[in-house]
């Protein structure tokens, strides 16, 4: 069962290298993608392994993945992974803060992982809600939640922002203004306002940072990412109703309907409807 799955659940794949696992490039051999991601795969459906009812998925379940070992034909690499969190983009904590900034009912909008290599330069300056056109309302349209992995520091590349710059109703400044950079320990979230200008850290250290990125909006904007296009329906079916909610699957208001009454449930859950428009007037 999902509730089985708790942090700290962990699994390592070993794996042979063989040629064919390579890019196909002259030199040392590279790990071409496809073989990374089947592997990182595997590892993942390992660490939770016999926990899932038939009906469930892995949906809101996040991994931290990490492979070591030569890339040398018949040697092993092995590929780890542990379980950081399951369906942290509900946590109880931040939903209090993200109704304050958000409003009722706001939904999450796009999730991902940045991970800041050594070596990578700073990110450009910019706002979450930088689409929005200007003067932009007095208030966030979008909200991001940073959830450190690793330790946030000046020398790893901890997120650059410009203090106050949520309440400057204009383009970024030139010469930009002076930034700060977040610091944390690992576990620790922030939470920019979508007004605010930012950009990931320069990392000068020798290891890479891992960020888990929550993208947050109010309930009348439509979303980053189309989950109602890039979720199978049975794994939009077998979701938990707080993670349908936040995915947009509820109305709210008028909006989010599918113009037919069969299609809404009691609770205000929309499915697919019986009768389908097959033809536009």
């Amino acid at each position: 069962m999902l509730d089985t799955i708790t942090p700290g659940l962990e699994a390592v794949l070993v794996q042979t290298v063989t040629e064919q696992m390579g890019t196909g490039d002259a030199g040392p051999l590279i790990l071409s993608t496809s073989w990374m991601v089947t592997m990182m795969e595997d590892a993942c459906a390992q660490a939770v392994a016999g926990r899932l009812d038939s009906e469930e998925t892995t949906v809101g379940t996040q991994v931290c993945v990490s492979y070591v070992g030569p890339c040398v034909p018949g040697e092993e690499v092995s590929v780890y992974a542990r379980v950081i969190a399951h369906e942290i983009a509900l946590d109880e904590r931040m939903a209090v803060l993200l109704e304050h900034m958000l409003g009722e009912r706001y939904l999450l909008t796009g999730y991902s992982a940045n991970i800041t290599a050594p070596g990578c330069d700073l990110q450009m300056l910019h706002q979450d809600q930088g689409y929005v056109n200007r003067p932009q309302p007095l208030y966030p349209i979008v909200t991001n939640v940073l959830w450190m992995l690793d330790e946030f520091t000046t020398l790893n590349g901890g997120t650059h922002v410009v203090p106050g710059s949520h309440l400057v109703n204009a383009p970024l400044a030139d010469p930009p203004p002076v930034t700060v950079q977040l610091e944390g320990p690992a576990g620790t979230a922030a939470v920019v306002d979508g007004r605010t200008w930012h950009g990931a850290g320069a990392n000068r250290s020798e290891r890479l940072r891992h960020v888990l990125i929550n993208n947050y909006c109010r309930a009348w904007v439509r979303q980053q990412w189309n989950p109602f296009l890039g979720l199978a329906p049975e794994v939009g079916a077998s979701l938990r109703p707080g993670m349908r909610r936040l995915l947009g699957f509820k109305t709210w208001g008028t909006l989010g309907g599918v113009g037919q009454t069969d299609g809404i449930d009691a609770e205000g859950f929309v499915h697919r409807p019986e009768r389908i428009i097959t033809q536009l007037a």
